[in-house]
């Protein structure tokens, strides 16, 4: 297996806003399939040991990475995953890709699977607080409290959109997820809403990935290998919606802790009000 010494890459790398960020991790993981396309095309599958040098060969720094045969209890639920790892003190401190290998071979029907699971690698390295967010999550004891409220109400791999409009539409999906974690600091609603919107950026920036990189795949054989109904899944789980969502809320909570903090403080009657109206309009946004 491949040993390097890091989970996140340095800032001269990694720089940049959010979005650039995400659209870096996505231009890394579209060269680097077209690398392994170029490599290895031409073969029905890759042996392991390969992509572990194929990867090392492409990472501008050390990131800490393992190849992992998919459980078969694990492939009862996934096709595949990318797990983080985290030390005795809860920081993180590898990655594994947990693939369908059949005697370490990955097939070429899985290679846009393969990419998927490792853009989760490349957002997470470029976005290193994504990862203290989860540091922090796990220190503050409020991982099943904020794992629950995920699955159960923002991401799931087999929800039908019609369903998601009709049944959770997204002002019952913000009063279920207000009243879940009504009783937590204000610090730790952040936490909370901070982790579901970084996860669900990822699974976002992962599944479009994927859809590119099948039909990079399916041109390049001349036939259809690979499923490209990722952007169906993309709208069935509203991930766009749903990234909007948290983001009004997580501005909302801070606004309203901001006018707390100022109003606690000697203020003139049009600073007062100034703050009242800013809050009145976050409130209604």
């Amino acid at each position: 297996m491949t040993k390097v010494n890091a989970v996140k890459f340095s800032y001269n790398i990694a720089r940049g806003s959010n979005a650039e960020r995400l659209a870096k991790s996505q231009d890394m993981s579209t060269q680097l399939f077209s690398s392994l396309i170029e490599k290895y095309g031409c073969q029905e599958c890759v042996q392991k040991k390969d992509l572990n040098k194929l990867y090392t060969e492409f990472l501008p720094e050390k990131i800490r990475f393992y190849f992992s045969k998919l459980s078969k209890i694990d492939a009862e639920s996934t096709d595949g995953e990318m797990r983080d790892y985290y030390d005795d003190y809860l920081n993180l401190c590898r990655y594994v890709l947990k693939l369908p290998f059949r005697k370490n071979q990955l097939f070429q029907k899985d290679w846009p699977l393969l990419m998927h699971e490792t853009t989760h690698i490349f957002d997470s390295a470029l976005r290193p607080k994504t990862i203290r967010t989860k540091e922090k999550m796990f220190a503050g004891d409020l991982d099943k409290l904020t794992f629950d409220l995920y699955d159960e109400h923002y991401y799931d791999d087999n929800m039908n959109y019609s369903a998601f409009k009709d049944r959770k539409t997204l002002r019952n999906i913000k009063e279920l997820t207000l009243k879940k974690i009504d009783r937590l600091s204000t610090a730790e609603k952040l936490l909370v809403l901070k982790y579901m919107k970084e996860e669900l950026e990822t699974e976002l920036n992962a599944s479009k990935v994927e859809k590119e990189c099948s039909e990079l795949l399916n041109a390049y054989c001349g036939f259809k290998l690979a499923e490209t109904d990722q952007s169906q899944f993309i709208k069935e789980n509203g991930f766009e919606e749903k990234i909007d969502l948290l983001n009004k809320m997580i501005s909302k909570i801070i606004s309203e802790e901001r006018y707390k903090n100022a109003t606690e403080q000697p203020l003139s009657r049009i600073n007062k009000l100034k703050l009242y109206l800013t809050y009145c309009f976050k409130s209604i946004m």
